[in-house]
């Protein structure tokens, strides 16, 4: 199902920007904003390259500390490329590994981010925030997680 939403959402996102595609952005990098929280900022189109590279980093903070809540910043955000998100392999592998997933960014990307992570289809709760509630999104994504 996963795969099947993530065709979906390139596809549709492919053939919107075909006539007008931007050159790919560079690859978005992964840093630490503390503890094990970690920050990525996308802009432009989402590669494939970047999205491997953004996993690779992913996986190696995994390595080291093990569990990661992420914080995805979508700026001036145009899509992903056909073949970002269709390799399940890191979500196969690292899925347990993920916390909670934050994702801030225009409204018009909600529905095809929360797809493209897997909201709803992976134990860890993933939810959008616009970019004008940044600040609630980075307080979310930090929070305590123990039950009170």
């Amino acid at each position: 199902m996963v795969m099947a939403a993530r065709k979906f959402a390139s596809s549709r996102l492919s053939r919107s920007a075909r006539s007008s595609r931007p050159a790919p952005a560079p690859a978005p990098a992964l840093r630490s904003d503390g503890a094990n929280v970690y920050r990525a900022d996308i802009s432009g189109r989402l590669t494939e390259d970047g999205l491997k590279a953004l996993q690779r980093a992913a996986a190696q903070e995994i390595r080291r500390g093990g569990r990661l809540r992420l914080l995805i910043v979508l700026k001036e955000f145009e899509g992903w490329d056909n073949g970002a998100g269709r390799d399940l392999g890191f979500y196969i592998r690292h899925g347990s590994d993920i916390e909670r997933i934050a994702i801030v960014g225009d409204e018009r990307w909600q529905s095809e981010a929360l797809m493209f992570a897997g909201a709803g289809l992976r134990k860890a709760p993933v939810v959008y925030f616009r970019s004008r509630d940044a600040l609630q999104a980075a307080s979310w994504v930090a929070e305590d997680l123990s039950p009170s």
